[in-house]
C-alpha cells in the first residue's frame, strides 16, 4: 500500500511538536530557510507562465482552535489535572497543529469542572469542553488496575489527547458542515486515530479507547447508543494501526488474537479512512489553498 498524503498537511511539524520539540525555534529556522515559490503553471505554448497569472490562493476564514483551562473551585482533588493544560506541552502542541484547518470562527477548548465525567462539542456555543472529572475517572481506573501513578498519569494524558482530537473532529464537521457517511462518532474516532498514527504515536491512539473503557466498568453495553461500544472502538483503532504498517505492527496480532480474522482487511480500511478524511478536510487546509 502506497503512503497516502497526510491528514495534516503540516504533520511533520505536528510530530515534532508532539515529541516535545520547540515549535518557536523551528518556525524561526523555517523563516530563514524558506524561499519564495517561483514555479508557475505551463502556458498554452508550453513555456512557463508568468507568476502574475498564477491562480490566487483561496481565502479561508481565520477561525482556529484555542486551549484554555479554568481554575478548580468545587473539588480541590481535580486541581492536579490542570498541569496537563497549563504547563503540559502535548495538548497545546496538538491544538496548534490543528490550526492547519480553517473554521468560520475560533473554537475554544475549555478544560473545566463539569460535574460529569465527559467531554463534548457544543454546536450552539461553538466550544469544546474537556471535563476534569473525565481525567479523574481515567486516572482512578488505571490505578485500580494496578498501574503505578506515573503510568496511570501517562495513560490518562493519552486518553485526553485522543478524546480532545475526537471532539475537535466533531467541531470540524459541525463548523464546516462536512458530510459524513455512517455514524459521526466512528468517523471522528477515525480522525483522532489517523492523526496519532501518522504522527508516529500509535500507542497514544490505542490508549484512547482503552482509557474510555474506564467509563464502562460494571455497566451493560449500550448497544443503541450513538457510540460504538468501547471494545469495538478499540478494535477499529487497532485495525487502523495494523493496517498502516502490517509488517511493523504485526506484534498486535500476537497481543490481540481477536483481530486476526479482520487483519487482512485492515490495510484497505486504513487507506479508505485516510482517503476520506484527506478529501474531506482538504478544502479547509491552509497549506493547500
Amino acid at each position: 500500500m502506497s503512503t497516502t498524503r497526510s491528514i495534516l498537511a503540516a504533520l511533520v511539524t505536528s510530530a515534532l511538536m508532539l515529541s516535545g520539540c520547540n515549535l518557536k525555534n523551528k518556525a524561526k529556522a523555517d523563516d530563514k530557510s524558506a524561499k519564495p515559490d517561483t514555479s508557475a503553471a505551463p502556458a498554452s505554448d508550453g513555456s512557463a507562465a508568468s507568476s502574475a497569472t498564477a491562480k490566487p490562493k483561496k481565502e479561508l476564514p481565520p477561525g482556529k482552535f484555542t486551549l484554555m483551562a479554568q481554575e478548580v473551585k468545587k473539588n480541590p482533588d481535580l486541581g492536579k489535572f490542570l498541569v496537563y493544560f497549563k504547563t503540559g506541552e502535548r495538548l497545546d502542541a496538538v491544538v496548534k497543529a490543528m490550526g492547519e484547518y480553517a473554521m468560520p470562527r475560533d473554537i475554544p477548548i475549555v478544560a473545566r469542572e463539569c460535574g460529569v465525567e465527559n467531554a463534548f462539542y457544543s454546536p450552539q456555543k461553538h466550544a469544546i469542553s474537556l471535563c476534569y472529572e473525565l481525567a479523574d475517572k481515567f486516572y482512578k481506573g488505571f490505578i485500580s488496575k494496578g498501574l503505578s501513578p506515573q503510568e496511570a498519569n501517562q495513560r490518562t494524558l493519552d486518553g485526553l489527547t485522543f478524546t480532545m482530537l475526537h471532539e475537535m473532529g466533531h467541531a470540524l464537521i459541525g463548523e464546516n458542515e462536512i458530510g459524513v457517511s455512517g455514524g459521526e462518532e466512528d468517523n471522528v474516532d477515525d480522525l483522532a486515530g489517523l492523526i496519532l498514527i501518522q504522527a508516529k504515536k500509535p500507542e497514544w491512539a490505542a490508549n484512547g479507547p482503552i482509557a474510555l473503557m474506564q467509563l464502562d466498568q460494571g455497566d451493560k453495553p449500550q448497544y443503541f447508543d450513538e457510540h460504538s461500544i468501547t471494545q469495538q472502538r478499540l478494535g477499529n483503532i487497532l485495525c487502523m494501526i495494523f493496517g498502516s504498517d502490517p509488517q511493523g505492527q504485526k506484534l498486535i496480532l500476537e497481543r490481540v488474537p481477536e483481530l486476526r480474522p479482520r487483519a487482512p482487511k485492515c490495510p484497505k480500511e486504513y487507506a479508505q479512512r485516510d482517503k476520506f478524511w484527506t478529501k474531506a478536510l482538504e478544502p479547509f487546509a491552509r497549506s493547500r489553498n
